[in-house]
């Protein structure tokens, strides 16, 4: 996997914390990365605005790209979560702070204001960032997303944040910020393109061990977004604009009833690299110890290619915070000198081979 030095980037995702961040261990397991940019794809607490902008306030060391995801608006994305938030209300001993809470939501809807407001640039839902050497354009699927076909549990929400009124709207959102990259020029852009999704696309499989599959109910089902298919689709169709990366959350690793999800696909048509980085629990204990090791995955891209994606998982001393050895385990990468990837199976344990198209 030969590359120039000149076009090589690190970028280092963060899949689903689900409350699991501290400050100073995951700063050292980060610094051990040298990343040359920060990716997370949602889910980093229920709508704790708190834990969001120590997060944000990744971005005064490093170059940090983001997009939240349905437990970011836990309590205010669909009417099951406006009921939670009420009854949290109802139980708080501070029930002042929640006196304007009704269906309008307006101490939630402050929350979101909140959270979107410390990411700032950083924040892709439906836009783009880039940063000053480095070689990518990022840019961002439909925030908040919780997975699926429907529409009408949501509805109100993207209404109201985004004046987005339907699947098929998100989808020309999503399309309009693929075109807009680097102006929009036939060809495609001429940095490579990542996008950032907290759920996957539709379309990389029905099976409950595929990266967007569902394993928590029957049947068996595709629980991609359809309107970030639509919009890489549309993208590629009209005009050849490729995502080189997309890589996205939700859909937990191990599955619920036993067995591992597959983590990493690549379009064969497209060239483009799918990748769900949520391995959950991301922190775990190492025996008696006070070490900790935490999750990463490491994805490198040559030339506007991604040539090798890892599971990275950092040991930390939480007593010193220094990061000491790492766990590295390789989950894709390019066959050098041919347009051919090895792709690793995690529900069977083996590696399949998959030739793109020139």
């Amino acid at each position: 996997m030969a590359a120039s030095a000149s076009s090589s980037t690190n970028l280092v995702v963060v899949g689903d914390v689900h409350a699991q961040w501290d400050d100073n261990l995951d700063r050292a397991a980060l610094d051990a990365l040298s990343p040359d940019a920060v990716l997370f794809v949602g889910d980093l607490g229920n709508q704790d605005v708190e834990l969001v902008s120590r997060i944000a306030s990744l971005k005064d060391s490093y170059n940090l790209a983001a997009i939240l995801g349905n437990h970011d608006a836990w309590y205010c994305l669909t009417d099951r979560g406006r009921k939670r938030a009420i009854k949290n209300a109802l139980q708080s001993s501070n029930l002042a702070q929640f006196s304007s809470l009704g269906d309008t939501g307006e101490y939630t809807a402050k929350q979101i204001h909140e959270m979107l407001e410390a990411l700032g640039s950083s924040h892709v839902g439906y836009g783009a960032t880039s940063f000053p050497g480095v070689d990518c354009v990022f840019a961002g699927a439909r925030p908040f997303s919780k997975g699926g076909v429907q529409w009408s549990a949501v509805k109100a929400f993207y209404a109201k944040y985004y004046g987005v009124s339907s699947m098929e709207e998100s989808a020309e959102r999503i399309l309009d910020v693929i075109m807009g990259v680097d102006g929009g020029e036939e060809g495609g852009p001429s940095v490579p393109l990542v996008m950032l999704a907290h759920n996957g696309p539709s379309g990389l499989g029905s099976k409950k061990y595929d990266p967007c599959g569902v394993d928590f109910m029957e049947p068996e089902d595709d629980f991609g977004d359809p309107d970030l298919e639509e919009a890489l689709e549309t993208a590629y169709l009209s005009c050849g604009k490729r995502a080189a990366l997309v890589t996205f959350g939700h859909m937990h690793s191990r599955l619920k009833h036993g067995g591992m999800r597959n983590m990493v696909s690549v379009d064969a048509r497209m060239g483009t690299v799918y990748l769900n980085a949520a391995v959950v629990p991301r922190v775990a204990s190492l025996g008696e110890s006070s070490l900790t090791r935490r999750h990463f995955v490491r994805v490198g891209l040559a030339d506007g290619v991604v040539v090798k994606a890892e599971n990275v998982w950092v040991h930390v001393d939480e007593e010193d915070g220094i990061a000491l050895t790492q766990d590295v385990e390789c989950i894709l990468e390019k066959v050098e000198n041919a347009n051919r990837y090895r792709v690793y199976q995690a529900h069977t344990g083996e590696w399949a081979e998959v030739n793109v198209e020139a």
